[in-house]
């Protein structure tokens, strides 16, 4: 979204005279190989990397109807939660808040002027507003739970688009930029009855949004929450380790909450000692999987990952039950491998409900 911003300025400048071909070319190669450059330092390069790709396009997605449709307000009590027609468009929430709204046809009038008077002068950007949009609400287009449109798409390009498989949340520029319009234009009239009006507006949206911001409220007031594992052992047990191996780890685990919750805490553990640790939260994984696997058969990509899943799950296992080398500890979260299993010289201990393991031979 803001590489979009970025070009956007950078094709403007070059369509108001401002800048030549060459120029805008040199700043996008510079730009591109800078980014290109920070993203490899960060290791999100390589073999080892997340894979980019996703299936999930279309799902994660915006509801027509959910910048519009109160959703979770405080005001108009009684309408329903989150507009949610494909299950993951919970992740497309962009309603605006009664207070936006009622700006926004409090300054239509002058907003529908001043767009007439700058199209052109921000042409880069309009377009690119309406190709975000479009992309939120990908090519399946719902109005609640009807589906009003579904375009066909291959299977290699909805892979490609799954790279920003949270589609939805691609409609927050557009968010932003209204309540900046909105801003601007009502207080470049800042006659008292507009503001009192925008003022009115403005506590109107807090209210409206109240019930979000009590549900972030009464998060941070539950603190933390129940440990899933004993600190006090964890740290103990983290502090002596060469390095720390999970099973299963997050990659495995398939999110059940207790062992995701396990996984952070020994995660956050391994972190504050600076020992290696084999768990990562993240939403994609690679399993050994490269770009190369991926480019050379993209229509059995789900196949190869798929496979791949249980190969390196299974070898997870495997590493748990042979103890690895003295002084590696592993943390069983689940009755893999089972005691009897464990090669000789590896002894288990119960850490709350979970074992650990190591080799003392």
């Amino acid at each position: 979204m803001v590489g979009t911003a970025w070009l956007c300025a950078v094709l403007q400048r070059r369509l108001d005279g401002l800048a030549t071909t060459r120029e805008v070319l040199g700043t996008g190669v510079l730009t591109i190989a800078l980014v290109s450059i920070i993203v490899a330092l960060g290791s999100q390069l390589g073999p080892g990397s997340p894979l980019p790709f996703s299936h999930a396009y279309g799902t994660y997605s915006m509801n027509l109807l959910s910048p519009f449709m109160p959703q979770q307000s405080g005001l108009l009590l009684g309408l329903g939660g989150v507009i949610d027609a494909t299950g993951g468009q919970y992740d497309g929430f962009n309603y605006l808040g009664l207070g936006l709204l009622l700006a926004s046809l409090l300054v239509l009038p002058l907003e529908v002027s001043w767009l007439r008077r700058n199209l052109k002068r921000h042409v880069a950007l309009f377009v690119a507003f309406a190709a975000l949009t479009a992309f939120a609400i990908s090519h399946r287009a719902f109005a609640g739970h009807w589906l009003l449109l579904e375009l066909p798409l291959p299977h290699d390009v909805q892979w490609v688009l799954g790279i920003f498989r949270g589609s939805g949340r691609f409609f927050w520029p557009i968010w932003y930029a209204q309540m900046a319009v909105v801003i601007i234009l009502g207080f470049c009239r800042a006659r008292p009855p507009i503001a009192v009006c925008l003022a009115g507006a403005a506590i109107i949206q807090l209210f409206d949004v109240q019930p979000l911001r009590e549900q972030i409220i009464a998060s941070i007031a539950e603190g933390a929450g129940a440990a899933e594992l004993d600190p006090g052992k964890v740290a103990r047990l983290v502090a002596g380790a060469g390095r720390l191996e999970v099973a299963p780890s997050f990659q495995c685990s398939d999110w059940k909450r207790d062992l995701t919750r396990a996984n952070v805490e020994l995660l956050l553990a391994a972190a504050r000692k600076n020992v290696p640790i084999n768990t990562v939260y993240l939403a994609r994984y690679t399993y050994g999987v490269t770009l190369r696997d991926v480019l050379r058969e993209p229509s059995r990509a789900e196949e190869t990952l798929a496979a791949q899943r249980d190969l390196y799950c299974k070898q997870e296992i495997e590493r748990a039950r042979s103890g690895g080398r003295r002084g590696y500890i592993f943390v069983l979260l689940s009755d893999q491998p089972r005691p009897e299993e464990m090669a000789p010289g590896v002894t288990c201990s119960p850490l709350s409900w979970a074992r650990y393991c190591q080799r003392v031979d």
